[in-house]
């Protein structure tokens, strides 16, 4: 198994976690986490259905146009270019609708970062595409964020 589906499998493994300690079901929300590990970085992305329902008559069209625009993953998020990161793997997955999902986006990327060490925080470009109010993050192991708007950066401390 590669490391991007380890990641990707852990990532769910920790967001799952949440409905168990009293919090928002992960499938409702748009969530984003990030793992550095070495001179890897490992993005996770997480659009649900129920994420763009408000803003249409036809959810589907706009997650069909949602997941056109992620084939270039600066349309979601941007990395700090001193840090030296290239993209290794991608892969965007429309979810199939299930009475516990309702379908949506699944995306994850892996990088190969010559400087890691400078990647200080995430650039989030997803208020551009998603009209909705916060995005809940997870920046591997510091833990979880609220990422706003007004401050959309994911934050590795």
């Amino acid at each position: 198994m590669n490391i991007l589906k380890s990641v990707t499998l852990i990532m769910a493994f920790l967001l799952n976690l949440a409905p168990a300690a009293g919090q928002v079901n992960p499938f409702e929300r748009v969530t984003i986490s990030a793992a550095k590990t070495g001179q890897n970085l490992l993005v996770n992305m997480g659009i649900p259905l129920s994420a763009v329902a408000a803003q249409t008559n036809n959810p589907d069209e706009l997650l069909d146009a949602i997941q056109s625009a992620l084939d270039d993953y600066r349309t979601a998020f941007s990395l700090d270019e001193a840090a030296g990161c290239r993209l290794e793997a991608g892969d965007i997955i429309r979810l199939s609708p299930k009475p516990d999902t309702g379908g949506g986006i699944s995306a994850g990327w892996e990088f190969f970062c010559e400087h890691n060490q400078s990647l200080s925080a995430i650039d989030i470009n997803l208020f551009s595409l998603l009209s909705t109010p916060s995005i809940d993050g997870l920046a591997f192991p510091e833990g979880q964020q609220v990422i706003y708007p007004d401050l959309p950066k994911l934050v590795f401390e």
